[in-house]
C-alpha cells in the first residue's frame, strides 16, 4: 500500500464504520460460496472521539483462511473487498475488490 493509505479492518468496533469493513468471499469452481474459517487480524486502533475508534491495516496484513470442507472442488476464487482512507487528505478512498485464483 502507498504511504499514508489505511485499509479499514474487518469487524469494526463502531457501527459508523460497519459499511467499510474488509470482507473475503471464497468461491468454488462452480462459483458458489464456500464455507471457510477466516482469521482477520484486529488491526491497529485509531482513537476517534467523534465517530468511535476505528481499526485499520497499514503496509501489509496476513489473513489466514482454512476451508471448512477440504473436499470442496477447486480451483477457488478469493475475493477481498476493502475500503481505504488517506491520512494525508483525511478522506475516504472508496472501495476496491481484489480477486485471486488458487488452483
Amino acid at each position: 500500500m502507498d504511504p499514508g493509505v489505511e485499509i479499514y479492518a474487518n469487524k469494526p468496533q463502531s457501527a459508523f464504520y460497519s459499511h467499510v469493513n474488509a470482507t473475503l468471499i471464497i468461491r468454488d469452481n462452480r462459483g458458489e460460496a464456500v464455507e471457510a474459517t477466516i482469521d482477520f487480524p484486529v488491526g491497529t486502533k485509531i482513537e476517534d472521539s467523534l465517530f468511535g475508534d476505528r481499526f485499520i491495516y497499514r503496509d501489509s496484513v496476513d489473513i489466514v483462511v482454512s476451508l471448512d470442507d477440504h473436499a470442496v472442488a477447486g480451483p477457488h476464487a478469493l475475493t477481498l473487498k476493502v475500503a481505504g482512507f488517506s491520512r494525508s487528505s483525511l478522506s475516504c478512498l472508496g472501495t476496491a475488490k481484489l480477486t485471486a485464483h488458487r488452483e
